[in-house]
């Protein structure tokens, strides 16, 4: 009888904590939904419509399978899928079994899905099958991703990385009980990835508390009514989507998704609008500003609109007269401002009638929401006076947690909070700037960025398109700041409207702004470009703007940027290593099998010129030194087209190849460009075609930038729109070497020359092969490659297993046996071996994975290794060896000229190199077929000497794990090297074996 009591106790303790949550966890109020309105519709898109009852069934199976995996509170668990029906059913899933869910949205590029899943650890992904083009292109065997669960049926796909496989029939048979809910307010509910100042996205973790304060504020203030219907037009990776999702369903009205290819035709998005009979819509300015003027002079009507919702950016005042004069305030207006780190929106501002241009040219952002906190804060944290410009921090309950594995970022932006009368810990700094207006709301200026100094002043560039946008005859309107040399800026503001005498815009500024405020140039266009999510895209207006300078004639001199900037290493090693005239490229080639247009090619072309300023760069000697010098202005760049339809398939190959050697040996370091396309044409569908670069500007992994981003502009732009990338303006080769510049000035890269010294303190610190024969010199002509592959179940081994095991990187597992390979070989104890290194990564989350440039390196790395220790010391060794490089060795090659000749260069410490290239798998597309032989190729002149003696080239492919070893036959024999690859694929496999698959299982259950 006790026992009994004390369950029927414990039963009650959870229905009270439950009905406590349900008032502080979203979905939990959407599970108390379902049961007061079960057969409304949740979801409608297209012809689909889905239920709640439907939606609650279909998660709660999902929910339920998914806890038997070992989803729970705060497990990360990732989805992507188009914005449909399945999306919500994934998210309730997710979110139902405990877990948090990670948005991928399938239009992002590869390289950024790639990013998302390995720098979250996500291990399970949901999806479906209409999205397997895009798992083709980004899933690779270095993910931890062990599990793809289609939500939908369907069947064929076949990854290139070996992953559980499980359709919609394994989940589908669990329970649609509900789950049991033991998720706390204070656990995570979703991750989302924001774009970084480094490049690589930051993860925002953000938990059920937090939103929960958001969306019971929006119910307070919109009131939103069961069968009310709200559009679904923000990809699900974006923070805007979150009310459109949750607060929808969490009153019982209905979410309908929207593609983006209706959403970007106003035309037709005003039609879906109306047949839809939307009640509530978001928009960002920008796209509204668009949308607006399409549908100017023409008779719309909405009757069914409640709710305009406007954040994301500054809302342009003439915006709101426009709509109110045609439609009257018959629609609730409502602008709001918030970051992703503190739950959407933090303040708000209704828009009561309206706005007078006469009294204010700006649209305020209103008043903090309940529970929220705003502070206008000076450099140093203090508060400012009202009325006064300062920096806009946030408290309280919504903010974030912080960044995913990334402290660093972390305490940058969430700083202890010194203000006694806001609750929690930390305040968010937003790194906007505001003010406060006498009625308690604030005025948002801009971002900090954007502030910049005109002959001494300082000039908010929001302020100027604030004013410009109050022109009766502007409909959107942008400033840009734009460099012009020896640190002065220009103001060039873009205009869409109906185009006036640009007299007339400035004669309007001059009577609201100080004549430094007034833009120098003013440029019109039929609208301004837009990026994927409606925001206004600054670099596409950059890159229009280079596009817009005079052509030169012929005999004109090149016009180039005041700025010298001296050689990033790389490029140091390259001069000091070669002698002129440093002729080292590379080339890719690969056929695309579609019809091309070669003028609209060309413009992608040179769009990808102003995007990169690597790829305007060229050389000059100052004082007997080599320099880069970026170009100012864009010349055109050539390409080679040839037609080879009339030719045979042989003929052609002789002509190609012909071709890219000519090219090739054109390419000099003081001559621009220093790269080459060849384009040529097969047949009508056809064509082949092969990028060549100097090696002094572009990478291996260059290739893979360009490529990505060459062919997403040539496919927007031959729509007739303008591309909007991701990151709209990565950081560039020239910031990267500034960044030198800046540390190597502070005296920071002293104690790195000490550190090359005290490892290598004399001569006899270097590590030098047996030879065979000396039959002649190391040249490229000598040069000759054996290659050795591991079988299929120890490469699994190696690439599933061994990095938990050993708890280290790949790289550093195949490192271990070569080291012990070559002590074995040379008879030595001291091994040093030269790394080639992306160079990318500097440490401090300095890195520029998405830049074009050459940021290759060299270092060498010496290790004291025995053959008969355990595995475990020897990777002890080498981690230890690469733990303890400076700025991860990046700068070995860029002190060159402060070590003394026997370190430098590396070739003069160690005969061998390993060059880890990474995931080789031959990548799928519809339209292009990579030529593999020719793919990422090396190509210099037979007798330039080679950059080592022996090089081990690392890869892995289809899963499999591929050794290569170049070397010269002037010093060794195919035998030698031969056993030298056998032997290594010897000593992978004893380091596998010690592997027990018992202790293995152990593990995972643990």
């Amino acid at each position: 009888m006790e026992l009994k009591i004390q369950s029927n106790h414990l039963k009650l303790q959870r229905k009270i904590i439950e009905m406590s949550n349900i008032r502080e966890i979203p979905y939990l109020k959407i599970v108390e939904q379902v049961q007061q309105t079960p057969e409304a519709i949740a979801v409608l898109h297209q012809e689909t419509k889905l239920t709640y009852a439907q939606l609650h069934r279909l998660s709660n199976q999902l929910a339920n399978y998914l806890r038997t995996q070992g989803v729970g509170p705060n497990t990360l668990v990732g989805i992507m899928t188009q914005r449909n029906p399945l999306m919500l059913v994934g998210i309730l899933g997710i979110l139902k079994a405990g877990g948090a869910y990670v948005p991928l949205d399938p239009s992002y590029p590869g390289e950024r899905i790639r990013y998302i899943l390995e720098h979250a650890k996500i291990g399970t992904l949901l999806t479906e099958y209409q999205v397997t083009n895009k798992l083709e292109e980004c899933l690779d065997a270095e993910l931890p991703l062990h599990t793809l669960l289609f939500l939908d049926d369907g069947g064929g796909f076949i990854p290139s990385k070996e992953l559980n496989l499980l359709s919609k029939d394994t989940w589908s048979t669990f329970s649609d009980q509900d789950p049991p809910y033991t998720n706390d307010p204070d656990d995570l509910m979703t991750v989302l990835y924001t774009s970084g100042s480094t490049g690589r996205p930051k993860g925002v973790m953000l938990n059920h508390r937090g939103y929960m304060n958001r969306l019971r504020w929006m119910q307070n203030t919109f009131s939103l009514k069961p069968g009310d219907r709200v559009a679904q037009k923000t990809s699900f990776c974006f923070d805007i989507s979150v009310w459109e999702l949750f607060w929808t369903l969490m009153e019982g009205a209905t979410i309908c998704p929207v593609e983006r290819e209706t959403v970007i035709n106003p035309w037709k998005f005003a039609q879906w609008i109306k047949d839809t009979q939307i009640n509530v819509m978001h928009f960002v300015p920008s796209l509204f500003g668009e949308f607006l003027s399409a549908l100017e002079d023409e008779s719309w009507e909405f009757p069914g609109l409640r709710w305009l919702i406007f954040s994301g950016e500054a809302l342009p005042l003439p915006f709101i007269q426009r709509w109110i004069d045609k439609y009257g305030m018959g629609t609730g207006l409502a602008n709001l401002y918030g970051p992703t780190e503190a739950s959407i929106d933090v303040t708000a501002h209704i828009i009561e009638q309206r706005p007078n241009e006469q009294v204010t040219n700006q649209i305020p952002i209103g008043k903090a929401i309940d529970n929220v906190y705003i502070k206008i804060l000076d450099e140093q944290m203090q508060p400012v006076v009202p009325g006064q410009l300062g920096e806009l921090w946030i408290g309280g309950v919504q903010l974030a947690k912080g960044y995913l594995n990334d402290l660093q970022r972390t305490s940058e932006a969430f700083r202890l909070n010194p203000f006694l009368e806001i609750p929690g810990q930390y305040l968010y700094r937003t790194g906007d700037l505001a003010k406060e207006l006498p009625d308690g709301s604030f005025e948002y200026h801009g971002r900090i960025d954007n502030q910049v100094k005109i002959r001494g002043f300082r000039v908010e560039l929001g302020e100027i398109e604030s004013v410009l946008n109050t022109h009766p005859a502007v409909r959107e309107a942008a400033v840009l700041a734009v460099d012009y040399g020896a640190g002065q800026k220009r103001l060039i503001a873009w205009l869409s409207g109906n185009k006036v005498d640009n007299r007339q815009i400035k004669e309007h500024l001059s009577r609201l702004l100080p004549d430094y405020m007034i833009p120098q140039r003013v440029e019109w266009l039929p609208s301004l470009p837009k990026n994927h999510n409606g925001k206004l895209d600054r670099n596409a207006l950059q890159a229009l703007l280079n596009k817009s300078q005079p052509k030169q004639k012929p005999d004109e001199t090149i016009d180039v940027a005041q700025e010298y900037l001296p050689l990033g290493p790389a490029q140091k090693w390259l001069v000091t290593y070669f002698e002129p005239p440093y002729q080292w490229t590379g080339y890719t080639r690969f056929r695309y099998r579609q019809a091309l247009n070669l003028d609209v090619f060309n413009k992608a072309f040179n769009l990808m010129m102003a995007r990169h300023p690597a790829l305007r760069t060229l050389f000059v000697q100052r004082d007997g030194q080599w320099q880069q010098q970026i170009m100012g202005t864009e010349k055109q760049f050539p390409v080679d087209f040839f037609d080879g339809s009339h030719l045979s398939a042989a003929e052609r190959d002789r002509e190609i190849r012909s071709r890219i050697e000519q090219s090739s040996q054109k390419l000099r370091l003081e001559e621009w460009p220093l790269l080459a396309t060849i384009v040529v044409k097969v047949d009508e569908s056809t064509y082949d075609i092969t990028m060549i670069a100097h090696h002094i500007i572009a990478d291996m992994l260059s290739t893979t930038v360009l490529f990505k981003e060459l062919w997403y502009a040539y496919d927007r732009i031959l729509v007739g729109g303008v591309p909007s990338f991701e990151n709209p303006s990565p950081p560039s080769y020239a910031d990267f070497v500034r960044l030198l510049v800046e540390e190597d000035k502070k005296g920071a890269l002293a104690s790195h020359v000490d550190y090359w010294k005290s490892q290598f303190p004399s001569r006899q610190y270097a590590f030098h092969v047996p030879f065979d024969h000396i039959k002649g010199t190391n040249i490229e002509a000598s040069a000759a490659t054996e290659r050795f592959t591991l079988t299929k179940a120890n490469s699994d081994t190696l690439l599933r297993k061994a990095k938990q095991h050993y708890g280290c990187n790949l790289y550093t597992l195949l490192l271990a046996p070569l080291y012990q390979l070559t002590a074995v070989w040379c008879g030595t104890s001291w091994v040093v071996l030269s790394h080639r290194s992306h160079g990318r990564d500097l440490g401090d989350n300095h890195i520029y994975w998405e830049s074009f440039g050459n940021f290759a390196v060299n270092f060498p790395v010496g290790v004291m290794v025995n053959y008969e220790e355990k595995w475990e010391k020897t990777i002890k060794h080498i981690k230890d060896g690469f733990d303890a490089l400076p700025m991860n060795g990046v700068t070995f090659d860029w002190i060159c000229d402060r070590l003394p000749n026997y370190i430098y260069p590396d070739a003069n410490l160690t005969s061998i190199r390993a060059n880890y290239l990474g995931n080789r798998t031959q990548p799928v597309f519809e339209l292009f077929e990579f030529i593999e032989e020719d793919r990422d190729r090396r190509l210099s002149p037979p007798e330039q000497k080679r950059t080592t003696l022996l090089e081990f080239f690392f890869s892995i492919i289809d899963g499999t794990f591929h050794l290569e070893i170049e070397y010269s036959r002037n010093f060794h024999l195919p035998a030698t090297i031969n056993q030298l690859g056998k032997q290594y694929l010897d000593l992978i496999e004893n380091m596998l074996a010690v592997i027990s698959p018992v202790e293995e299982g152990v593990r995972q259950r643990k």
